[in-house]
């Protein structure tokens, strides 16, 4: 966790329009992509904001690389760009990121970004229902013919091949019966993902990354968003939720259904009347295909407790993997 910043008196006076007469910081714990070199939460005077401080940092996490160049799948800066274009000011359908406070250079090439703090309760207070509208939510903002693609160079794109090849030598080291089917279809999957119905994506629609009350859904951490197929958000919570605690394992197809009859209402809420097949082909590779490392993980050893809950989740990650391997041996 890193320390208190050192930050601007300017910053914080541009961001609160005056002179605080009372700071607070409290560093908040975050995940290891690179490109964060810090998280607090300020209070200054009555108003609560949150301090994220992006690097580029290319000998960083090796999982989790902080590149330079802005075409790069992990392009360290683009969750600021994100922010300053408006382009999250524009999602709709009950979906938002945090409002912008206030975002600057500063002179050690770093970046700060001032967010509102979050109030809505974190997902990992939601019940399966609350999933389930997160997910509508989704299919809202993403369905909706009028919010168009966006072409930003600095978007990411081919994300998820991107995120495996950083994987392959742990996955081909520790490669099992169970997971070579969907890693030798790799390729023709992720080129059917590539070739089918695009979107903006967040790319780690993760229940960490969300928040919520009955209205709205807010989702942080845009630092990998970018283009990517519809129904890729939805199939990646759901392994995610329950892969990290978030959810019993035990209700793994409640959760997926919940999931995935969300997204689809929310498609149509949206106006959308495409192919439902293509979307669940992305909805379970989104899943299948880019949790096709546990297994090699579990091999190489990890937490006793946390390898028990991955083993309970195997059966819907190896069905949905299947799942997607067939779908795409049938384009």
């Amino acid at each position: 966790m890193a320390a208190a910043p050192d930050f601007p008196a300017a910053e914080l006076e541009a961001v609160l329009g005056a002179r605080a007469a009372r700071v607070s910081v409290e560093p908040l714990p975050h995940g290891p992509p690179a490109a964060t070199a810090g998280l607090w939460r300020i209070e200054a005077d009555d108003q609560r904001l949150v301090l994220k401080v992006l690097h580029a940092d290319p000998d960083g996490h090796p999982r989790w690389p902080a590149a330079h160049n802005p075409d790069h799948p992990y392009y360290w800066r683009r969750e600021a760009l994100a922010y300053e274009s408006g382009l999250l000011e524009r999602l709709s359908g009950g979906l938002r990121a945090p409002h912008l406070r206030g975002c600057f250079d500063r002179e050690d090439s770093s970046v700060a970004v001032w967010l509102e703090q979050v109030e809505d309760p974190p997902a990992r207070e939601w019940t399966l229902d609350r999933y389930g509208l997160a997910a509508r939510h989704l299919g809202r903002a993403q369905g909706s013919p009028a919010a168009g693609l966006p072409d930003d160079p600095w978007l990411s794109r081919r994300w998820l091949r991107a995120y495996l090849d950083l994987r392959a030598h742990e996955i081909e080291t520790h490669l099992e019966p169970a997971t070579r089917p969907v890693w030798e279809a790799r390729d023709a999957m992720l080129a059917r993902l590539e070739a089918g119905p695009q979107t903006l994506c967040h790319l780690d629609f993760h229940p960490g990354n969300l928040f919520g009350g009955e209205s709205e859904t807010v989702v942080v951490d845009w630092a990998y968003c970018g283009i990517g197929a519809l129904g890729e958000d939805a199939g990646n919570l759901v392994p995610d939720t329950l892969l990290d605690g978030f959810v019993a394992a035990d209700l793994g197809a409640e959760l997926e259904q919940v999931v995935w009859e969300g997204y689809l209402a929310g498609l149509v809420d949206a106006g959308w009347s495409g192919d439902e097949r293509a979307v669940r082909y992305a909805f379970a590779a989104g899943a299948g295909l880019k949790y096709v490392w546990i297994r090699a993980r579990l091999a190489s050893g990890v937490e006793p407790e946390t390898a028990t809950r991955w083993r309970r989740v195997l059966p819907l990650l190896d069905e949905l993997a299947a799942e997607a391997v067939r779908l795409a041996s049938e384009a």
